[in-house]
């Protein structure tokens, strides 16, 4: 997927109950862990992602938490959306609809992606992004790819492993760092 910054990478095992495991890229600003139990999001940035964000203290930063996940970032508007990419359905729709802009659907053509036999389904918003919907015609009708061809943050996204049971746990206790005490430590160290 791309964003303003450049491409950015996803690797992710989420399911429609809001629990996921994975790791997301940034470009020029490393990556993260990011784990879902149900309950609570936790992220673990790498060194790189901390010195990205961090700014002048990132080296700092990076030390200090090095290994370390942060939780309970929810209610903080520059984090909370790590949440959202947890759970199916918002994810997906979020690719498809920018900012609640409405769509239209049309038929598009019959294809192959990855090795399943597809359908594709055409969208196109009131502000003329793009995007293409490539569904399974064999066995259940499950999205196999969805592709943002037009407009901002183009991209696409394979779903794979469809009804494969997600396990999923929290990490220790001891290396999870609360996020209203970590910007509090961060400032004083």
């Amino acid at each position: 997927m791309t964003d303003d910054d450049g491409r950015m990478s996803i690797d992710l095992a989420p399911d429609t109950k809001g629990w996921c495991t994975g790791s997301m890229g940034m470009p020029g600003a490393g990556t993260f862990e990011i784990v879902n139990d149900g309950k609570q999001s936790y992220v673990k940035p790498d060194k790189e992602f901390w010195t990205a964000i961090g700014g002048p203290d990132g080296a700092k930063a990076a030390e200090l938490f090095k290994g370390r996940y942060l939780a309970g970032f929810e209610s903080d508007p520059e984090m909370k959306n790590l949440s959202s990419v947890c759970n199916l359905a918002e994810l997906s729709k979020k690719i498809v609809e920018e900012d609640g802009a409405k769509s239209t659907a049309t038929e598009g053509s019959a294809g192959t992606v990855n090795g399943a036999k597809t359908f594709s389904l055409k969208v196109k918003d009131e502000k003329g992004e793009e995007s293409t919907i490539h569904v399974a015609t064999e066995g259940r009708p499950y999205p196999v790819r969805i592709e943002k061809t037009a407009g901002k943050d183009t991209g696409r996204m394979d779903f794979t492993d469809y009804d494969k049971p997600l396990t999923v746990q929290a990490p220790p206790a001891d290396s999870v760092l609360d996020f209203s005490k970590f910007k509090d430590q961060f400032k004083t160290a």
